[in-house]
């Protein structure tokens, strides 16, 4: 048996992620260019002056603050309720967050915004590197997707606060800070000062943080599924480059991870292929009981009696002409006197069968 020689065959599988329980679904709306500073057309959510803690008056602006749960619209008004400073209560290996909301009469420039180490129990402190501090942005929305929103601009964006900025008077200009808890921080109390300052002025804000005797695990228990295709990064984002996309990417798959999300797709950029070697079949099932040699053997099960059952090789063995081939076969029935057939064909080069060189056993 001398047939053309034939490519070897190589089978790849490809992965995505799947069996997912919970999905998170974003809703995106229609909308502009950030919003510059400046008056804003009414917007808000209903009930919005309940929520939120006035904060002592200083030399700044007038401040308060809410949960990191809250969207603070431009025109809200400062809450009812008053609080010395701001209280917030975290896990070990938690992220905590929070608004803090300066709405100055007249608009300042040159604010600039700090939090110092926090000092906790027995010697234990939080450094001010574990607290980050962003701007609230806003974007405007000119077709709500749902009867509970407005057409208007919208807090949105997050972008750290890397310097000084200006903050336009009789509106809300919120701060989100947050407090990243290390896993093995020591239970109880933290005290620390959020530092304010405008040219000359000065301003200072109490800040306490109860550690609680807990921490949350590095790795979720709970399979998400956030909805992220990187097409649509790149559109938001315009980029122009796969360098580009991978890296921006990366950066939102690292702070999913951080937050204990997971993406969708991950392997979207990344995909996995599997390349297995030897000779893989179609039909009939491996099984590890009692196999000639290996760790594992084939195994068919004729149980139709309307029609044969077989079993064939999914690829091919590659063969060089002029050389000569020897395939050696073992095989074992459940009970004597069964007979098995074996056939062997040959394929040129383009895979069309070569039938001089067929051939046809069985085997008792």
């Amino acid at each position: 048996m001398r047939p053309a020689p034939m490519a070897a065959p190589r089978t790849r599988l490809f992965l995505t992620a799947g069996s997912l329980l919970l999905t998170a679904v974003a809703v995106f709306l229609p909308l502009e260019a950030a919003a510059p500073a400046g008056p804003a057309a009414p917007a808000k959510p209903a009930a919005a002056a309940g929520y939120g803690y006035r904060l002592p008056d200083g030399q700044v602006s007038p401040l308060w603050w809410a949960e990191g749960a809250y969207k603070v619209m431009r025109d809200d008004p400062l809450p009812a309720a008053k609080s010395p400073g701001v209280s917030i209560s975290a896990a070990g290996n938690e992220f905590e967050p929070f608004l803090l909301v300066l709405r100055p009469a007249a608009s300042l420039d040159d604010v600039r915004v700090s939090v110092s180490d926090l000092a906790g129990p027995r010697g234990a402190a939080l450094p001010a590197a574990a607290i980050s501090i962003r701007s609230v942005e806003y974007v405007r929305v000119t077709t709500p997707t749902d009867a509970a929103a407005k057409p208007g601009w919208w807090p949105d964006p997050l972008p750290p606060v890397e310097g000084p900025f200006s903050a336009a008077g009789g509106e809300n200009h919120p701060l989100w800070i947050t407090v990243k808890v290390p896993a093995e921080a020591v239970p109880g109390e933290y005290k620390g000062l959020i530092r304010l300052t405008a040219g000359a002025r000065r301003q200072t804000v109490p800040l306490t943080l109860k550690v609680r005797d807990f921490a949350l695990p590095s790795r979720s228990s709970i399979r998400s599924s956030f909805g992220l295709p990187t097409e649509h990064i790149r559109l938001y984002h315009n980029l122009e480059t796969r360098e580009e996309l991978e890296k921006v990417v990366d950066l939102y798959y690292q702070d999913m991870r951080d937050h204990r999300v997971a993406p969708t797709y991950p392997f979207e950029l990344y995909p996995i292929e599997v390349e297995f070697d030897g000779l893989p079949w179609k039909g009939g099932e491996f099984a590890s009981n009692n196999p000639h040699g290996g760790g594992r053997c084939l195994k068919i099960v004729d149980d139709d009696h309307a029609a044969n059952v077989e079993t064939s090789s999914a690829g091919t063995i590659p063969v060089e002409t002029g050389e000569a081939y020897s395939l050696s076969l073992w095989a074992r029935a459940a009970a004597d006197g069964q007979d098995a057939t074996v056939m062997l064909e040959a394929l040129d080069s383009s895979g069309k069968p070569v039938y001089p060189c067929a051939f046809l056993r069985a085997f008792k």
